[in-house]
């Protein structure tokens, strides 16, 4: 037993590293088997996943059309007169068969189909002969509708003519089906939608039909859809098959028409080296054109093989890693606790100073010592600034507090902000007048739109960019408040001429407890708390602050607020 322990403490760090790599070996082996049966099944899988999207989309895309087509083309058969087997009855057709079909026309005239290009209408008519022997002969008739003139009419000759009328009569050979389409050998970039009407004694009046438009089927329908639906993520269970979310974010979806020629894709470079590709034709009305997609292999070749080379490359930088991390934990660590140890110096420090004040002149007022009624006045004020500046620490620390437990809460209302700054700047008076401060206010040209506030909240934010206006002026005694409007932010921008804050110190100054570098701003004291305090504030308005600052010429800190209703209390 002694042994054991002699050995143990003699070559810890030895059995120490052997506890440590052992079970890392065979984890990194575990993985490397099974990234070599992912090498194998990944293509398939990443092409089955690839047809199931393409499915989807093509899902969609039939819906809204066969949704907006039913609408479009639901022609009431009440508006049009006609025999119990369907027939349209007239005598001259050119002349009468317009007018009759006038509802019709304005029946069309109030559809909204994006992606309709031309609206149709076919109809059976049955012409009685001219000498009154009411013969009648049955026959075909078929009119395009004219959106500038709103009526329908013949159009004999005209390639949409010539579509629409061929999808007419081979929807006609099927009365049965509600909905159909057709492909025109010779245009199939435009389809034919087609629904047949019926009227109430069940004979076949016609049918109401319409052409798409294949520029926003390729260039809004199908890239909006594959807009909304990118990037795929790959679903959790199925993770062993090797697909990434980063594949997944590159996925190369592009539209290639009836002659292969690419319409539109997700990339403007369509690169196809070592990729997956999946092809599949759209299932309605542009049947004649291509869905493609593409996605990049996550393995290549040898990629399994050349793995097995950098498993003693992945242990050592796993080891680094850990160690660097480590030491970026220590290091945080201890630097959080010197900012911490700061705190409570600087923030003694404050409380002593005033409060040292606060004590030797009320002992000075408690004994009579001071009768002059200018002195009495001005130490009044004095007593009353300082008590208002613990008071402000005090408040800080303890929404801090609030802050860090997440029991701070907000009540807004809507509020003239105008009005707050105003008042204030009123209450904050007495301390810029005793530190020799001049502060200027710019309102905006225009009446401000009133915001959503917590206005004692917002006011606290306001005082503390005052403060460090004050706090690292350097001698400058000018600080400019200017108040504006811009796009839908309504914002207070505090501007003091003092030292500044250096470029590399600007992202860090509204974390908690970070001072700035040199030697004129530790100089200052402070708790550390008052920008971070500022911008939690802000976020909770749903706004933010920022900064522009040079060094030795002063800073503007910015207080953005959106102009919204009033939202619900926020903690």
């Amino acid at each position: 037993m002694m042994n054991v322990r002699i050995f143990l403490r003699q070559y810890a760090l030895w059995v120490g590293l052997i506890v440590v790599i052992v079970p890392l070996l065979i984890i990194l082996w575990l993985q490397y088997r099974s990234l070599v049966v992912q090498e194998r099944t990944a293509p398939a899988y990443r092409k089955e996943l690839l047809r199931d999207r393409l499915h989807f989309i093509n899902q969609e895309i039939e819906a809204y059309y066969r949704a907006q087509a039913e609408l479009a083309l639901n022609v009431p058969a009440q508006s049009i007169p006609s025999r119990e087997d369907g027939c349209v009855l007239v005598r001259n057709m050119r002349e009468e068969l317009p007018r009759i079909l006038q509802p019709v026309a304005d029946f069309f005239s109030r559809q909204q189909f994006r992606g309709a290009r031309r609206y149709f209408f076919g109809v059976r008519v049955g012409l009685r002969d001219s000498d009154g022997t009411n013969e009648i002969r049955e026959v075909s008739a078929l009119l395009l509708y004219d959106p500038v003139t709103k009526k329908l009419q013949f159009d004999g000759g005209s390639p949409d003519w010539t579509i629409a009328l061929a999808g007419f009569a081979t929807c006609r050979l099927a009365p049965d089906r509600e909905l159909c389409y057709y492909n025109h050998k010779y245009a199939p970039e435009h389809p034919v939608l087609m629904k047949s009407v019926f009227n109430e004694q069940g004979g076949l009046i016609g049918g109401a039909g319409l052409l798409l438009d294949e520029r926003f089927f390729a260039n809004e329908l199908v890239p909006g859809l594959v807009q909304r639906i990118l990037p795929w993520p790959a679903p959790a269970d199925l993770s062993s098959s090797g697909l990434s979310s980063e594949e997944t974010r590159n996925v190369i979806v592009s539209v290639h028409d009836h002659l292969r020629r690419a319409r539109w894709s997700t990339e403007l470079s369509d690169n196809a080296g070592g990729e997956v590709e999946v092809r599949a034709p759209f299932t309605f009305a542009f049947s004649a054109w291509m869905l493609e997609a593409r996605l990049p292999r996550q393995w290549e070749g040898e990629g399994a093989r050349r793995l097995s080379l950098s498993l003693p490359v992945l242990l050592a930088l796993l080891i680094c890693c850990g160690l660097a991390l480590s030491l970026h934990m220590a290091a945080r660590t201890m630097r959080l606790s010197q900012m911490k140890s700061d705190f409570v110096s600087n923030v003694s420090h404050e409380l002593r100073t005033s409060l040292t004040s606060i004590r030797m002149l009320g002992e000075l007022l408690r004994l009579g010592r001071v009768s002059d009624p200018d002195k009495l006045r001005k130490y009044g004020e004095y007593i009353e600034n300082e008590s208002r500046r613990l008071t402000q620490l005090i408040n800080n620390i303890l929404d801090y507090s609030r802050i860090e437990s997440g029991r701070k809460v907000y009540q807004f209302e809507l509020a003239d902000l105008h009005e707050i700054v105003e008042d204030t700047l009123g209450s904050f008076d007495v301390r810029l007048k005793q530190n020799g401060f001049n502060v200027r206010l710019e309102s905006a040209p225009a009446p401000l739109p009133k915001v959503a506030v917590d206005r004692e909240a917002l006011a606290q934010a306001f005082i503390n960019l005052l403060d460090n206006a004050m706090k690292y002026s350097d001698g400058a005694r000018e600080i400019l408040v200017r108040l504006g409007h811009r796009a839908d932010e309504v914002t207070i921008a505090v501007t003091d001429y003092g030292i500044g804050v250096a470029r590399a110190d600007q992202a860090k100054i509204f974390e908690k407890f970070f001072r700035a570098g040199g030697s004129l701003v530790h100089n200052v004291k402070g708790s550390g708390l008052g920008l971070a305090i500022v911008q939690h504030i802000v976020e909770a308005h749903g706004g933010r602050v920022t900064v522009e600052s040079e060094m030795g010429k002063g800073s503007i800190f910015t207080i953005h607020l959106p102009e919204a209703a009033a939202p619900s209390p926020k903690v």
